[in-house]
């Protein structure tokens, strides 16, 4: 992978966290600035620790030795992207209750 492409998928990364993570609380948008920043900086956050697994994961696949303890440490990564993840959407909608508010056409 080239140095361009690396900086392309991070910036994507940048961009599509923030979308992804107001995807998974559609019924519930923010409706104060502090909802917005904390959404955008949580989003970022999700971008950037997914692009970096995924880096980590695809570095870890090409080691040849230990290949079992790489496979297993991949799975680890993988998994705490998704309870990280969790943690960010039942967090966004229990403790910042005051910020959000439920989409209404």
């Amino acid at each position: 992978m080239t140095q361009n492409s690396k900086v392309a998928v991070l910036v994507f990364g940048i961009i599509a966290g923030p979308i992804f993570l107001l995807g998974l609380l559609y019924p519930l948008l923010p409706k104060t600035p502090m909802g917005w920043l904390v959404c955008t900086v949580c989003g970022v956050f999700v971008g950037l620790w997914a692009v970096l697994s995924a880096f980590f994961i695809a570095w870890l696949q090409r080691q040849q030795r230990f290949r079992f303890l790489c496979q297993s440490t991949a799975v680890a990564i993988a998994l705490s992207l998704g309870c990280g993840i969790f943690w960010l959407v039942l967090d966004a909608q229990s403790f910042l209750a005051a910020n959000f508010s439920y989409f209404s056409r």
